[in-house]
């Protein structure tokens, strides 16, 4: 799993990424005790319905994005 277009969390921002082919779709993350946290509930896609664009995720996708995540971005103070 390829991450692309990382920025970082602020202290009032989520962080947020993409995965390579889902260019419409961002996932978001904090920082939290000395590593980054990805948001566990859902994921954001760029549709032009309000209403249809946050997207809940299953345990494993969560899972999986998680660990790509902390293998592919250090975490910055």
């Amino acid at each position: 799993m390829e991450l692309m277009n990382v920025e970082l969390p602020t202290p009032d921002q989520f962080g947020i990424f993409q995965i390579k082919g889902l260019n419409a779709t961002f996932f978001r993350f904090v920082a939290e005790d000395g590593h980054y946290l990805l948001e566990p509930h859902s994921f954001i896609a760029t549709v032009s319905d309000p209403d249809k664009r946050q997207e809940l995720m299953s345990q494993t996708m969560y899972d999986d994005l998680q660990r790509a995540l902390d293998e592919n971005v250090s975490f910055e103070n």
